[in-house]
């Protein structure tokens, strides 16, 4: 009889996964701002390996489950970064989920888990080729799931232990190990642990149901169900992780899932997955209990989809959020793909015997196997964009840490520093580095960087971070020092040259060359060679009145295509009467008037374009700008 390449495929699994993460570690997928949380909790861990309760910096991280930040944090020791060490972890932690389901094959015999192995890997590339079923491993493409998935490959790998104990270990050591391995993974994340619990659960009953012992046997059995139940909730339900997750799950975020965004498109789902549970438990019964891979992968996908409609079903009495029903689709999806492929191979593999007998299929095959396979499932898991390089960000990291620790002055109480415009990086990044290196509370970062990205009312802070080039507060002549390619702004001086350039002086010329306060802008793109494109359907300037202008001339050019004829624009100042124009045709330039009320000096004047027409090129089919094109703004002038 053919024996299973347990040991062996785990071996292998664990070298491709150096391999994958290795050639994937400067891919960033998500800079989500859940990116940025996570972030600062492992920075923050790494500093001082000791939190301070209530830290203003962390707002729900203080007390959410921490196990997987500790190990990015030693792991961002060991390659002297945390964002690596964050990055590092989060890929291994999807190489790993998907080298546990590899692993649950090979408990098979290997004439039915290599097949399982070619199918299961199949059926993720024809996934994402044709369908786009949001599977494991789009927790961290857009949104940044990552506790999730980390302890998503817990679960799973204690799944495949806990098969390889079925059949070797009496049942005390089965439960004993699934308990732990539940209270291991909720340290990390709940939902997983539920799941967990959900296996554990139903093999309890499954056990109970079908023991055929004698009355005294029977007994020992439900005592040690009882005991093993009771440790497994305590270590869930009562743990203090519990009440932390809980109180996070009723936020409600966003998430899109492809195909399921439908009222009944997530319950189809789960009664998907149910209806795979059943035929693989099914198929177990049948082989009289041969394969415990099928009754552990039946409990496991049953425990998932029974758990996503009765989150749904809470859902109903306002218990939860809607965010927390739509992360069970990651698990649901990825489960009928491996039941698939299980019942493929389990078929195959007869076929084989029948044809070949016991033929022995060599190691080296099937460890190439494995090695394709979990390299197929990890680079075809979800569509991966790259958007930023994990080592700029990590050189920028470097940067902030060294001027951090040589420039900066102690904290004063009212006062905070802020880092904005560093290295070309998105808003996020920016306000990752706020809340993780530079300590700067949420409440002030968020507003600031995350709702308006520019600076708030400046008497808050003392010191500005930003780069030296390509930031909007540079050439102020008020920077304090420079380290490398970062240079430190005094608060109070850059406030007096803001509000110098923000000046309603009579010419504003939008273009890259002109010295117009990007600060005083919202709704628009960044400057060009001519101007600046509009990238929404509403943009607005905020000046200053120094003179008793009596009218303003907005001069504009229209974004008008094939499909797109007509560009209407409404231009007003501070909520008046607007002035509309309709550009029908191409134009290098067209002046817009707008008869000012009359001002004061020193008056606050916000200028409105509405631009109900805008559309991107992209909605167009006309290009990849995904830009909300109106105009392109040339200059505002006053007279």
């Amino acid at each position: 009889m053919q024996k299973s390449h347990f040991s062996l495929s785990l071996l292998v699994s664990l070298l491709a996964a150096i391999v994958l993460v290795t050639l994937n570690a400067d891919i960033v997928r998500s800079v989500s701002v859940d990116l940025a949380h996570h972030y600062a909790l492992t920075f923050r861990i790494a500093e001082t390996w000791q939190l301070v309760p209530n830290d203003p910096t962390l707002g729900e991280m203080n007390y959410y489950p921490r196990l997987s930040h500790m190990v990015a944090a030693i792991a961002g020791t060991l390659f002297g970064s945390p964002f690596v060490g964050l990055q590092v972890v989060t890929l291994a932690s999807l190489a790993l989920m998907w080298a546990a389901c590899f692993a649950v094959f090979y408990t098979l015999p290997v004439r039915a888990a290599l097949p399982a192995a070619a199918v299961l890997a199949g059926l993720v590339w024809l996934n994402q080729r044709y369908l786009g079923f949001d599977l494991h491993g789009a927790e961290i493409t857009g949104n940044y799931f990552f506790s999730q998935l980390f302890a998503q490959a817990l679960c799973m790998l204690a799944i495949a232990f806990a098969i390889r104990l079925d059949a070797r270990k009496p049942r005390p050591y089965v439960y004993g190990f699934l308990v732990l391995a539940n209270y291991v993974v909720m340290q990390a994340h709940l939902l997983p642990a539920l799941e967990l619990l959900g296996v554990l659960v139903g093999l309890v009953a499954l056990d109970n149901l079908r023991f055929a012992g004698p009355p005294r046997k029977r007994a020992e059995l439900a005592a040690l169900s009882l005991a093993t139940l009771a440790a497994a909730f305590y270590s869930v339900v009562l743990s203090p992780a519990f009440t932390a997750m809980r109180q996070i799950s009723e936020n409600n975020g966003r998430l899109v899932l492809q195909h399921l965004d439908g009222p009944y498109g997530l319950i189809l789902l789960c009664l998907a997955g149910l209806a795979a549970a059943l035929v693989l438990l099914f198929c177990w019964l049948r082989d009289a209990g041969h394969h415990p891979a099928f009754k552990f992968m039946a409990l496991y996908g049953g425990a998932v989809s029974a758990l996503c409609l009765l989150q749904a079903f809470l859902l109903r009495f306002h218990l939860g959020s809607e965010y927390a029903v739509k992360k069970y689709a990651f698990g649901i999806s990825s489960f009928v793909l491996v039941a698939l492929a299980l019942l493929a191979g389990s078929l195959l593999g007869r076929l084989w015997k029948a044809r070949a007998g016991d033929l022995a299929i060599p190691a080296p095959l099937s460890a190439a196997a494995v090695a394709a396979a979990l390299s197929i499932s990890f680079l075809y898991c979800a569509p991966v964009l790259k958007l930023a390089d994990a080592s700029d960000i990590a050189a920028l990291e470097r940067q902030l840490l060294t001027l951090r620790d040589t420039t900066l002055l102690p904290p004063v109480e009212g006062k905070t520093d802020m880092v904005i415009d560093i290295g070309r990086q998105s808003d996020v990044v920016n306000y990752m580095f706020a809340i993780g290196i530079i300590h700067v509370p949420r409440a002030i970062a968020g507003p600031d960087m995350l709702l308006g990205y520019k600076l708030g009312p400046f008497e808050q802070y003392r010191t500005i971070i930003s780069s030296r080039d390509g930031s909007r507060y540079s050439g102020r002549n008020c920077a304090t020092s420079e380290t490398g390619p970062l240079m430190t702004i005094d608060a109070a001086c850059l406030k007096k040259a803001v509000i110098a350039a923000s000046v309603c002086k009579q010419t504003l010329d939008f273009a890259a060359r002109g010295d117009l306060e990007s600060s005083m802008l919202s709704g628009f793109s960044v400057a060009e060679q001519s101007g600046r494109w509009t990238d929404s359907h509403k943009a607005t300037l905020t000046c200053t009145a120094d003179k008793p202008f009596t009218r303003a001339t907005l001069v504009a050019a229209p974004f008008l295509a094939g499909g797109h004829p007509r560009q209407r624009v409404l231009f007003s100042v501070n909520g008046g009467k607007p002035v509309q124009h309709e550009f029908t045709a191409p134009s290098d330039g067209t002046p817009i008037v707008l008869p000012l009320p009359p001002m004061t000096p020193g008056e606050q004047m916000v200028f409105t374009i509405d631009l109900p027409d805008a559309v991107s090129p992209q909605q167009l089919g006309i290009g990849a700008d995904g830009r909300q094109l109106g105009v392109t703004v040339l200059t505002l002038s006053f007279e």
